[in-house]
């Protein structure tokens, strides 16, 4: 996706480029095209031009009062009547709204879209056809859309990731949001696959270490998952019509379940795992918390943690123990980690 300016603005150069995007901004950029989608991209930036043209109205309607009161207030040494100074603030505030509604104009009907660019050649043409936009009128009190363009894009690039991705899938957050509060069922496709999933949302939480957004609810078949929000095919999205109550007791029952497995893991049993760490395994054990799951908090016997939870995050948390712990219990576990073992060995020699 790229913005390119029209063929006259460029065979007239009637643009430059009055700025630049610090390279920290450019390369944030390119990482979230790459890890959400980007054509939201093109979604993200016709938000920013609409709160641009928006905030702009606004300013014109301050700017004008200002001025109609200035002019009340020195009426009488001016020589104005009342009708004089009506006739002169409409006839401004009509100037000020017909060279905003002429850079609305030219933004929606002279810039192309493309998808046949990288992201950060996306960001550059951008900087280019938005800087063709920047010219002045006579008076106007409004920043040009470059500058307020390079202002809240900046902006965004200082967010947490979290705060991004909330920012480009603002709509699904959105649409589940209104299908929790009205009970509904949802039906949508994951990206990448062929099948429809039939889906009550119960909860929009952040993922561990609030790193990530994810949809919790449960399928058409009981079972309890979550899903990260990035993961959601939108345009196969609907809100059906049935609904989905949920008792007291059972919210209780599904706040109690997300508490124990960790939102990440929802979908997983519950298996209770004994792991003998040496020393330094139980420095990096009471180190990292990241991703660990929950276990029983005694004084660790031997070395010996007890973890109760699923299979699938007890895995992922012992590859931060690296080769300092041994599983006691239970055999499917043990079975697991070798089989992952003998692949890493395999896929080296």
């Amino acid at each position: 996706m790229a913005f390119y300016i029209n063929k006259d603005d460029l065979e007239n150069k009637c643009y430059k480029i009055k700025g630049t995007i610090p390279k920290k901004t450019l390369e944030i950029l390119q990482e979230d095209g790459f890890q959400f989608d980007e054509n939201r991209f093109q979604t993200y930036c016709t938000r920013i031009f609409l709160k641009y043209y928006e905030q702009a109205l606004a300013s014109i309607s301050i700017r004008v009062n200002e001025k109609r009161n200035i002019l009340l207030k020195n009426a009488k040494n001016l020589g104005l009547s009342s009708n004089d100074i009506k006739v002169f603030i409409d006839e401004l505030l009509s100037q000020y709204k017909a060279d905003l509604e002429k850079r609305k104009e030219y933004d929606s009907t002279e810039i192309l879209v493309t998808k046949q660019m990288d992201i950060r050649g996306n960001i550059l043409d951008i900087i280019t056809s938005i800087d063709s936009l920047g010219y002045d009128s006579l008076e106007n009190p409004n920043p040009t859309p470059t500058k307020y363009f390079f202002a809240v894009i900046n902006e965004y690039a200082n967010l947490p990731l979290v705060k991004r991705e909330q920012i480009f899938y603002k709509d699904e957050i959105n649409a589940f949001r209104n299908a929790i509060r009205d009970e509904r069922w949802c039906k949508f496709k994951l990206k990448g696959h062929k099948s429809f999933l039939t889906f009550s949302p119960y909860k929009i939480s952040l993922g561990t270490n609030n790193q990530y957004t994810y949809i919790i609810g449960n399928l058409d078949n009981d079972k309890k998952i979550s899903y990260r929000i990035s993961s959601i095919d939108y345009l196969t999205f609907s809100i059906l019509e049935s609904k989905c109550k949920r008792t007291k007791a059972e919210k209780e029952a599904f706040d109690k379940e997300i508490k124990t497995k960790s939102i990440e893991f929802i979908s997983s049993d519950i298996i209770e795992a004994k792991v003998k760490l040496d020393n330094n395994g139980m420095k990096i054990f009471k180190k990292i918390s990241t991703n660990r799951p929950n276990f029983k908090k005694d004084k660790f016997p031997n070395n010996v943690v007890t973890f109760e939870a699923s299979l699938t995050q007890i895995q992922f948390y012992l590859k931060y123990l690296g080769d300092t712990y041994q599983i006691l219990e239970p055999k499917e576990l043990k079975d697991s980690i070798k089989e992952m073992a003998n692949n890493i060995i395999k896929n080296n020699s």
